[in-house]
């Protein structure tokens, strides 16, 4: 598939110490006030930004599940963190470390289904005017224009991504219309998408991962494309209202994952002690 995800390797070999100026979600504007945008987060690989996110809670960033592998395997959380508040793509004043990375278990690479991820980070978040969670979209929706933005390139040969975040007000684009439009080339889109993309306004490379915002509610997770900003062919996004269930069972999951290691390592610690006594 001709696929923007693909880029990511490439984002990453290129990227260097600083990000080539000028470039931009495709029809973007510069964010200015951060506070607007305080639920986006930007996904470092090894230190080096290639992927946006959402804050969902105070220890979970959602994203994309191709995110999660970045070069030829899933990530470990010790090669993960996350940026928080910041406006500059190098601003890494509030960076955390990832604990645990849960992908959806029917994702499909080749197919490009359930591309959806849930991170728990390793310290809980202190919210901010620039750092705060943002409700998910419970509906749904078929119309209306939206929001999506992050640190993407401007289009689909990029290299780089943008030192600012950028956003742009995209449409919702009816399945049945995109639905058309893949069909002639990749394929019809699946069940659990939606689209959103008018000629010249698109996310793009570097964009992946982050969020779709309709009425001031995460409605979307930037997935594929072919191209950016291309006629006829919005970008496609995981349809987060067909994941709530998913995600809220992830972050039970998450929890109990660290309060089984806390019950492991008290009782590892009783049996030293009573074995030190005896």
């Amino acid at each position: 598939m001709t696929l923007f995800i693909f880029i990511l390797t490439c984002s990453l070999l290129s990227y260097g110490v600083t990000a080539k100026p000028g470039r931009r979600i495709v029809g973007g504007t510069v964010v200015t006030d951060r506070s607007k945008f305080a639920y986006q987060a930007l996904l470092l690989y090894y230190d080096t930004p290639y992927c946006g996110g959402t804050i969902i809670d105070e220890r979970h960033i959602l994203t994309a599940a191709h995110c999660c592998f970045p070069i030829d395997s899933l990530i470990k959380p010790k090669e993960l963190s996350v940026a928080l508040g910041n406006l500059k793509l190098e601003d890494k004043t509030t960076v955390l470390g990832v604990q645990n990375i849960f992908v959806h278990g029917s994702y499909d690479a080749d197919k490009i289904i359930n591309d959806i991820a849930v991170i728990r980070l390793s310290d809980k978040l202190s919210w901010t005017d620039k750092i705060r969670p943002i409700n998910l979209t419970q509906e749904y929706l078929t119309t209306g224009n939206c929001i999506v933005s992050g640190w993407g390139t401007t289009n689909s040969s990029g290299k780089y991504m943008n030192q600012d975040l950028l956003f742009v007000e995209v449409p919702l684009v009816d399945k049945t219309t995109c639905n058309a439009s893949y069909a002639l080339t990749e394929g019809p889109v699946g069940d659990d998408v939606l689209c959103a993309g008018l000629t010249g306004k698109d996310s793009c490379q570097g964009d992946s991962g982050g969020p779709l915002v309709c009425s001031d509610s995460l409605t979307g997770i930037v997935s594929y494309g072919i191209g950016c900003g291309e006629q006829y062919f919005p970008g496609v996004y995981t349809e987060v209202a067909k994941y709530i269930d998913w995600i809220e069972t992830q972050k039970q999951r998450s929890s109990s994952v660290v309060n089984q290691a806390m019950s492991t390592f008290l009782l590892l610690l009783f049996v030293k002690i009573i074995a030190t006594l005896s």
